[in-house]
């Protein structure tokens, strides 16, 4: 297996052709600059992406993004692009968010996707792409989409301010009833150790987000797991229930987890994100010991905003 300090999990974002306006507007909360942004219409006469090509992409979409990437933090970035062509129907709410991961070697690439394949379905095969990544994208067996390459070459470091250099974007899935299983299947990919493991019955009396006490058939799912993925992420999760989240369909399973270092620097960026959007649950202090909020940005996308509770 590869060192895990080479590895890397990031959120890969697909939108219904407003993909521009959405990363303009987290860049203006996150602040920093883009370290790619490139437009179909550029991609490389004989070449293609998971759209398809320059002459099987709609002319109307050649300006629309292909790849655009924001660094949130020092070591981990915010991707996406503009879901037409051969992937128009990743623009759908629920079904618009990946889990993307960087492996060292195309070995390392060849095997975490055949592992994630393994009862699931192939969207795309892993081969050399035109972008000097060896790339490919799996659904698994519990329905969370994988976009798996190795790093592209002559990639610039991540540019941050200094107010948000210790942030960091992170993976949540909320799975329905399955997390145990689908987190054994995860840890076996990518190997490590959990470092967070709770399960339901573990909470301590009242601390349940909804304040409802919590059904006994609901007591052994799982409250909340991380995994390390290389050594500046993580992947978390946590089995929907009837009093804490709602089940949705595979594709809804997927929230973008920042973690900020102080409570106005929370308040700031889960403001700005709800602009426009829904507030699914208010900043507040959280038994497990951080301030915490979650809410729907204007673009349809779930977002964790935390800091340490023991912050101004």
């Amino acid at each position: 297996m590869a060192e895990s300090i080479k590895l890397k999990a990031l959120p890969y974002l697909f939108f219904n052709r407003n993909c521009e306006a959405a990363f303009k507007k987290y860049k203006g909360i996150f602040g920093g600059e883009f370290s790619m942004c490139m437009r179909y219409g550029e991609i490389p006469e004989g070449q293609s992406c998971p759209a398809g090509s320059l002459q099987t992409i709609p002319e109307k979409d050649l300006q629309k993004i292909m790849h655009i990437s924001l660094p949130i933090g020092e070591k981990t970035q915010l991707m996406g692009c503009d879901a037409v062509g051969g992937i128009a129907s990743r623009a759908k709410l629920g079904e618009n968010v990946a889990i993307h991961v960087t492996q060292p070697t195309p070995e390392d690439a060849d095997r975490v996707f055949a592992s994630l394949a393994e009862g699931g379905h192939v969207e795309l095969p892993m081969r050399n792409c035109f972008w000097e990544s060896y790339f490919g994208i799996v659904i698994d067996e519990f329905g969370v989409k994988w976009m798996v390459g190795t790093s592209p070459k002559g990639v610039d470091k991540p540019n941050c301010p200094y107010s948000v250099r210790e942030a960091k974007v992170e993976l949540y899935l909320l799975t329905p009833g399955n997390c145990k299983a689908a987190f054994a299947l995860y840890r076996s990919v990518f190997g490590g150790s959990f470092k967070y493991e709770m399960l339901f019955k573990d909470v301590p009396d009242g601390g349940c987000l909804s304040g409802k006490p919590i059904p006994e058939h609901e007591k052994e799912l799982v409250m909340h797991v991380s995994l390390p993925i290389g050594e500046d992420t993580l992947l978390m999760g946590t089995d929907t229930s009837s009093h804490m989240f709602k089940a949705g369909p595979p594709g809804e399973y997927c929230s973008i987890h920042i973690g900020v270092p102080c409570k106005e620097e929370a308040d700031r960026m889960f403001e700005a994100l709800s602009d426009g959007g829904q507030i699914i649950m208010a900043m507040q202090p959280v038994f497990w010991g951080v301030y915490f909020g979650m809410v729907q940005d204007k673009f349809g996308f779930h977002w964790m905003i935390d800091a340490p509770s023991d912050t101004k």
